[in-house]
This record gives structure tokens, sequence and C-alpha cells, in this order.
């Protein structure tokens, strides 16, 4: 797919979509920014790395509002060449098996959804006004495997002002330069999470799409967050079930 092409549909998916939380940023922020970029190049190549010296480079690729939370002094962004991105071939199948019993509800739903991705790119219009929602149900039904496994994952509590040059965090040979930037560490915890997903599952075609269980019916996904460290939270975990019906909020439990 062209650059061009991602990127109109970047900026479907950018209206749709709050950016940032900025007052100032609308929806005529957005399409202007687009007009003034649409020809726009790239000068740097795989193997540079921009700073927050030369972060003009990446401007014209960045969607207003993003630059406030990634520019930053210290900041080191290095330039990989384009990677096939392409999904595994059971979720492209399913797509192209089902895509033409998809279709969006008057609200903006989803309907006739079975497995892979809803909508192809080829039926996105950037004059077609319902090609962001289209975009973004493709987005949520993205090729995700069978779900998400972490063992570890750091929840940190940060504060304005000050640094944590002395968090261990920060000292972690293989992890601290992942937490430069600014603000005080607060407190550090530390859980591990699961998430599965039950319906619309394109590696299960024989099965329906789904997992055999009872805890599918009406449900996209489960994710379990349970922390361990430290010992005063240890033990503390919390649920939340997606549902199917896109109007249904959120189910979650501690």
């Amino acid at each position: 797919m062209r650059i061009k092409k991602i990127s109109q549909l970047a900026l479907i998916a950018g209206l749709l979509c709050p950016l940032v939380s900025q007052a100032a940023i609308t929806s005529d922020t957005v399409k202007a920014w687009f007009k003034a970029n649409q020809t726009a190049t790239a000068n740097f190549k795989d193997g540079d790395t921009i700073t927050y010296a030369d972060r003009e480079k990446l401007e014209a690729f960045l969607p207003p509002g993003y630059g406030k939370e990634m520019f930053f002094e210290g900041m080191k962004v290095v330039v990989r060449d384009p990677t096939d991105m392409t999904p595994a071939k059971v979720y492209v199948d399913a797509g192209k098996a089902h895509q033409s019993k998809v279709s969006l509800t008057p609200g903006g739903g989803l309907q006739g959804y079975v497995a892979g991705q809803p909508f192809s790119f080829e039926s996105l219009d950037v004059n077609d006004a319902t090609s962001g929602t289209k975009v973004a149900w493709n987005f949520n039904y993205r090729w995700m495997r069978q779900g998400l496994a972490v063992n570890s994952v750091g929840w940190v509590w940060v504060r304005r002002g000050g640094d944590h040059e002395d968090s261990d965090l920060r000292k972690d040979p293989k992890y601290g330069k992942y937490f430069a930037g600014g603000g005080s560490f607060n407190r550090v915890l530390w859980a591990w999470c699961r998430r599965i997903y039950f319906s619309h599952r394109a590696d299960l075609a024989d099965q329906g799409y789904k997992l055999k269980t009872s805890m599918a019916r009406d449900t996209e996904y489960r994710e379990l967050t349970s922390f361990y460290d430290p010992f005063d939270i240890a033990g503390t975990a919390f649920m939340i079930v997606r549902h199917l019906k896109e109007s249904k909020a959120d189910d979650s439990w501690a």
C-alpha cells in the first residue's frame, strides 16, 4: 500500500478518535495539518537517529498533539526500514471469506462480522464519512492471535517535577532506556496480565471462530491483571469483560 494511502486512512482515524487531550486541537486542525503535508517526503533513512534537536523531521508525519507527548529532551527515535506487517494467513483468509457480510448499522455499530479484518482497505475512501468508523472497527478487530500474556508489567505512579534517575527502573541495564523523561516515580507496582479472546477467533474456523466454553457467549475478551509486588498490594486483582454488543459497557471486578 502506498504511503499516501496509509496517510489518508490515518487522517480518517485521527478525525474519528480524540487526539491527545488538548482543547485547542480540532478536526479542522488535523485537516489543515494533513493538507499541508500531503506531499511531505521523509528526509531520514534506515539507521538514522532523530533527537530533540532535529525533531522537526518528524512533524509532517505526526498528527497535531502527538509531538507534545513524544518530543522531550533526551529523546531518540531510531529509524528502521518498512517491515512486512501482514498478519497471519488465517486472519487474512477469514477476512476475505466474510467481508462481504459485514456492514455498519445506522449508529456506527458492526453487523454481520464473523472473523478477520471487517473491512478491506480497498473499500475505504477518504471522502466517505463512514470510512473513519470502518477503520476504527478494523483496529478493534486487528490480528491479536489468541490474546495477550505478560508475566511482569510495571505500573508507575509518576508525579510532575523532579526526576527519577535514582530509581531501579531507570538504572536497569536492559530496560532503563525506556524510562527516560521527567517526573518523579512515586511508586512502582508489579503485576502479571492475561487477555483471552473468546469470539471472532480467526484461528478457530473449525469451532465457529470461538472458544468452546459458555464464557464465550456474548464475550469478545476477558482480561485479568493480578499484582504481586509490593507485599501490601500482592494478591489484588481485577478483571475486565468486553462484551460483543458495542453499546454495552465493560464489566469489571476487583
